[in-house]
């Protein structure tokens, strides 16, 4: 867990795995499965209720956000959560016409949509009036736009637009991006089991040299790197992307001129004393809400690693 002991750079960890394959394993269907144990083992759950209610107390702002995520989680597979605010066939800023709900959310909403100037098919991700209501989830959305603007690289989804649009005399902020087609990596974890080493090693070189291309281009750091995160896309060739950017910062740019005021503001904020992530992925640093440095992705993609090839 000592930071000094990993490695320094995205070079690093790419120059490792540079050569290991030759050819993209997905093009084979075959997967390793897992061979479960028929031993009676305590429910995942049970064991971090066990463990995690004496560490992470009421009076903990880490135990609060992970209390929050949980009661979220539970809302979920309920169906409490609300139902999208447009419908089918919607046009948004002109150019946008809504095809299919994704994914609905209190603060953000992702739309599958046609794009009528160059007929493309895009995802439309859309604040909710209440994601309005909060100016750091706007800035977030804009730095969004920016940041897939700025990443020329396969891995990648490209930015197609961005705005404000006005729906029934409300604001709603936009960006428009690359339509992901293909399974993540927690799908093919769910349903095939535990990677084969070739594909593990593949995915682990395509994320490496996508995050060492992020950092040296515009100092990413993403803070949620995990396999539901993480698609197989279905173009030809397939590429690995990476495909959630919510809790994505810039850490420094090289050109901070590039970006509007309210854009640098954010970029400024390093998110100090935040505990961002998902936790199972996160470094002890992250949860602690230190400063975000390249590390902790790189101990995201050990953890991430790791569950490829053990499965779980």
């Amino acid at each position: 867990s000592d930071p000094a002991q990993r490695l320094a750079s995205w070079e690093d960890v790419a120059a490792g795995l540079d050569g290991c394959l030759s050819d993209n394993p997905f093009e084979s269907p075959a997967t390793a499965r897992v061979t479960r144990s028929a031993e009676v083992r305590t429910p995942l759950s049970t064991a971090i209720r066990r463990t995690g209610t004496s560490v992470l107390g009421a009076t903990d702002h880490v135990g609060n956000w992970l209390q929050e995520r949980v009661r979220e989680t539970a809302r979920h597979a309920r169906g409490a959560l609300p139902v999208a605010s447009l419908a089918i066939g919607t046009k948004v800023a002109g150019t946008y016409t809504i095809t299919a709900l994704l994914r609905a959310g209190t603060l953000i909403e992702h739309y599958a949509v046609d794009e009528a100037i160059l007929a493309r098919k895009l995802v439309l991700k859309i604040l909710t009036p209440t994601g309005m209501a909060n100016p750091l989830l706007v800035q977030r959305l804009i730095a969004e736009g920016t940041l897939l603007g700025a990443l020329h690289q396969p891995s990648f989804p490209f930015a197609a637009g961005r705005g404000s649009w006005l729906h029934e005399g409300q604001p709603r902020e936009y960006v428009a991006v690359e339509l992901v087609s293909g399974a993540d990596l927690k799908t093919y974890l769910t349903h095939k089991g535990r990677f084969a080493e070739s594909q593990a090693l593949w995915v682990a070189n395509e994320l490496a040299t996508a995050m060492e291309h992020a950092y040296e281009s515009c100092r990413l750091v993403h803070r949620d790197l995990k396999p539901a995160n993480l698609a197989v896309g279905d173009g030809d060739p397939r590429r690995l992307m990476i495909t959630d950017f919510a809790t994505a910062l810039f850490t420094r740019p090289r050109d901070l001129q590039d970006f509007s005021t309210a854009e640098r503001s954010l970029i400024d904020d390093a998110g100090i004393g935040k505990a961002v992530g998902t936790p199972a992925y996160m470094s002890p640093e992250q949860v602690r809400g230190e400063a975000p440095i390249p590390q902790m992705d790189m101990y995201s993609f050990g953890c991430l690693l790791f569950q490829l090839l053990a499965g779980e």
